[in-house]
């Protein structure tokens, strides 16, 4: 009876050690650019309350930054915004020529900071503004609100 509980136990080890990798190998296909931390808009609208939650809990100033380029750069612009933020940061596609990145500073001075350094980074036909994650209401929010650019708030 012991012997058959044990064989039973490390059934079962093997098979969340398995269940395990398979979660890991279907989040890094999730990306859009393997090895990047480059994900689909569909993402960014479920990591937005995990986020603010956590901007709150941790008392950091958290920012969406936008990103809209013309579309035959949208990718190569990506990988940049993926290299130029922090690892914990992840950056999102919303369309055919607008990136999103989730920025997370200890306070809007340095977000600004961060912020001016990003723009300066990109192209000058390279658009950009923010929204603080506070004033972003994720249930009612879209894709397509977000990637709109409106110019009165755009920098560049």
């Amino acid at each position: 009876m012991l012997l058959l509980l044990a064989i039973l136990g490390v059934l079962a080890l093997s098979r969340a050690r398995q269940l395990v990798d398979m979660n890991g190998a279907i989040r890094q296909r999730s990306r859009l650019i393997p090895g990047v931390n480059l994900w689909a808009g569909e993402q960014l609208l479920r990591d937005l309350p995990r986020e603010q939650t956590r901007s709150e809990r941790e008392v950091i100033h958290a920012e969406l930054f936008i990103l809209q380029v013309k579309r035959h750069q949208l990718w190569s612009t990506a990988k940049k915004l993926c290299e130029l933020t922090y690892s914990f940061e992840n950056a999102y596609r919303l369309n055919n020529t607008t990136l999103a990145s989730l920025m997370l500073s200890r306070s809007a001075q340095e977000a600004e900071t961060r912020r001016q350094q990003l723009q300066a980074a990109f192209p000058d036909n390279a658009f950009s503004h923010h929204l603080p994650l506070i004033d972003i209401e994720p249930s009612t929010v879209t894709l397509e609100q977000l990637g709109e650019l409106p110019q009165a708030r755009s920098s560049k």
